[in-house]
């Protein structure tokens, strides 16, 4: 899990735009980094456990912070302070598509949750299943990572004093796409409704 504490930490630090990129998380984030990190693995034979319950905690509490900080933002976007228009628009590339592509990520991420089901049952009929919904979250997860790399790239070009913060931000979302390419869990919950931890780990419950 110590991976699971550094894409936390990296979106703590990535939302908190005051901050500095050289700071450490402070010692009770990183207590409650770890309570968290024992709840998923706690609940790893759950069909919401392990990274997908970890996915799930991070994507939402990033959406609080990321709705905590948009005040600031958006001042920051229609401020006339910029030295010129196109280090405004800069900004604004730097920042928006990747707010847009996280808050899409996030409402399929809960979508999927209510979306369990196979076919379209009635009175439900014009709902999406379960499959589709699971593409448009990787859509989304896709789209996310991209915004987020491109965010880094004009970082670099133009606010280099960001820059910590933009790899830091990258982290989440590419991990997390990948996640949801490659993931045997996430098949089995979202795409083939056939959760079973002992199909899931079988090598796991042998070793006990």
């Amino acid at each position: 899990m110590c991976v699971a504490l550094v894409m936390t930490a990296s979106l703590a630090l990535a939302q908190d735009g005051g901050g500095d990129a050289s700071t450490p998380p402070r010692t009770p984030a990183c207590g409650g980094l770890l309570i968290v990190c024992l709840i998923c693995n706690g609940l790893r034979k759950q069909p919401i456990g392990g990274w997908l319950l970890f996915f799930y905690i991070q994507v939402i509490v990033g959406g609080v912070m990321t709705a905590a900080f948009a005040p600031g933002i958006a001042e920051n976007l229609v401020s006339p302070d910029w030295e010129s228009g196109w280090l405004k628009g800069m900004f604004a590339l730097s920042v928006v598509p990747a707010l847009l592509a996280q808050a899409a990520a996030t409402a399929a991420a809960i979508a999927a949750l209510f979306a369990r089901r196979p076919v379209r049952n009635p009175p439900f009929h014009f709902l999406p299943t379960s499959a589709q919904v699971l593409k448009a979250l990787q859509w989304s997860l896709a789209a996310w990572a991209a915004t987020s790399v491109l965010s880094l790239i004009v970082d670099w070009m133009y606010f280099q004093d960001q820059l910590g913060l933009s790899v830091f931000a990258s982290i989440a979302p590419i991990a997390w796409f990948l996640y949801f390419r490659s993931s045997r869990r996430v098949e089995m919950v979202f795409e083939t409704l056939n959760w079973d931890y002992a199909r899931f780990a079988p090598e796991k419950l042998r070793r006990k």
